[in-house]
């Protein structure tokens, strides 16, 4: 890739030069070629951040024959047999495919479901997959939950901080937090909502989540986890300290089953 777009940055210095001479227009068209430079210098970081996480298989194979567009004998073909195959290589699914049709003849298909080979004309295949696998952590930045900021607590005054992070991770996709921290005395300006009940809290004590970093790991770091525990009880003894005993005790807007 480095190559081609070296190749091809040296081709645009070329004929800038070129047209330069024929023109004398030096320093215009300099400029033109450095921003050209740098847009293909973009264009690179881009694809190599994406290939982070997406990955292109062309004519997949499953053993030694091409992968076949069910994953059993007409069943679950096309997206079924491509997630089938992505799992098999780590990735989570497939975002696309497509299909290499009447190639069983010629190229044998094996099915990823039983391992059964077919390799009649009408055998169909893939002609490329590509498979996704999410980013390890995902950082959320004044996290909200339907709607409103994610209140400190899961339900009032109980499971502040970690359980209330890991409920939202959940809700997201993720399986736990690995990291949170605390926002204050919010709750007049951006009201929370707690993710348990759904209830709302707008007074100025009500407390939200400043940001979560979610992970799809399970296992935390010992010593972050003392860390988040500490920071649970200091949120619990925050609500406990006669602020937020029960809900009677704040101006709610109820508690809603779903979205308002």
């Amino acid at each position: 890739m480095s190559a081609i777009l070296g190749g091809a940055a040296l081709r645009s210095s070329r004929r800038a030069a070129v047209i330069s001479i024929i023109f004398g227009e030096d320093v215009m068209l300099k400029r033109l070629c450095q921003l050209a430079f740098s847009s293909i210098v973009v264009l690179g970081a881009f694809v190599a951040t994406a290939s982070a996480e997406n990955k292109t298989f062309v004519n997949p194979m499953y053993g030694s024959n091409r992968l076949d567009w069910c994953r059993d004998w007409a069943v679950d073909c096309g997206q079924v047999a491509a997630d089938a195959y992505c799992q098999s290589k780590g990735y989570q699914n497939a975002t696309a495919f497509s299909e290499a049709v009447d190639i069983g003849a010629s190229s044998p298909t094996r099915l990823i479901g039983t391992g059964a080979v077919c390799d009649q004309a009408f055998c169909d295949g893939f002609k490329a997959i590509t498979c996704f696998k999410p980013s390890p952590t995902q950082a959320f930045h004044n996290p909200k939950y339907k709607g409103n900021r994610l209140d400190w607590c899961r339900d009032w005054s109980v499971g502040c901080g970690q359980a209330a992070a890991d409920a939202f991770c959940k809700v997201m996709g993720y399986a736990n937090a690995v990291d949170f921290a605390e926002d204050n005395d919010i709750g007049s300006t951006s009201p929370t909502r707690l993710i348990g009940t759904g209830a709302i809290c707008d007074q100025n004590f009500c407390d939200g989540f400043q940001n979560i970093t979610c992970s799809h790991q399970a296992k935390r770091n010992a010593a972050r986890s003392v860390r988040l525990q500490l920071s649970r009880r200091k949120g619990t003894s925050r609500r406990a300290a006669g602020r937020r005993t029960h809900p009677g005790g704040w101006r709610s807007r109820g508690l809603p089953s779903g979205d308002e």
